[in-house]
């Protein structure tokens, strides 16, 4: 996620430094690591957040890691859609989207793991 913040950090050129420099000057490099440290590090935590309390918990133990980030994603995608919903209706069809989605994409075996993960995060955001 915080890929952009990382490049600036290190002092690549990624936008807003003057025309033919690769390397921020220490105004520069300050300026723009305090902006990107404030604004990915709210994001991080976030989604860090709703990693270990909401996502981990609904996990079946018996899966392996890559089918945990894959349900890791499920949960954020649904969580990112969800934050734009105000009601149940367009909420539930969101949720009914990215599950059919992820089902679609690996199988009907995950579909109880992936339908596990979403209704944590439905009711996470208050929508249960």
């Amino acid at each position: 996620m915080p890929k952009k913040a990382d490049a600036h950090l290190l002092g690549i050129k990624v936008g807003g430094l003057q025309e033919g420099r690769q390397t921020p000057t220490s105004p520069e490099a300050k300026y723009i690591g305090g902006r990107a440290e404030s604004r990915y590090a709210t994001a991080f935590a976030e989604y860090e957040d709703l990693y270990i309390n909401v996502i981990l918990p609904a996990i079946p133990e018996d899966v392996g890691t890559g089918v945990r980030g894959m349900l890791r994603s499920v949960g954020y995608n649904l969580y990112k859609r969800l934050k734009k919903v105000t009601d149940a209706d367009t909420a539930s069809a969101e949720r009914d989207a990215v599950v059919a989605r992820f089902t679609g994409l690996y199988g009907d075996a995950l579909a109880d793991a992936i339908s596990a993960v979403a209704d944590a995060v439905m009711a996470y955001c208050g929508f249960a």
